[in-house]
């Protein structure tokens, strides 16, 4: 009954696909079975932690600084202006 209110309010009111989102899914995703069960046998262990230690460390090399983040915003934004306008 529930489903069927969400895909009648989806359908018939655009502000109303968020909540059948809210409904419809936790309800139709067990049912669609997308994906095999989990099979813990063909994991492997060195290669998912190379891997997580990779995302990990260009996360660590490619942020930016504080002083880096300084300087684009100074180049897109009128600190300028904004002084200006303060005073």
């Amino acid at each position: 009954m529930l489903t069927a209110f969400a895909l009648w309010a989806a359908l018939s009111h655009v502000r109303f696909l968020f909540f059948a989102g809210l409904i419809l899914v936790p309800i139709l995703a067990p049912r669609l079975q997308l994906f095999p069960p989990y099979q813990r046998d063909p994991d492997k262990l060195w290669l998912n932690a190379g891997i997580m230690a990779a995302v990990v460390g260009s996360l660590i090399f490619f942020f930016p600084s504080a002083a880096r983040l300084q300087q684009q915003e100074d180049e897109e934004y009128p600190r300028a202006a904004l002084d200006f306008m303060e005073h």
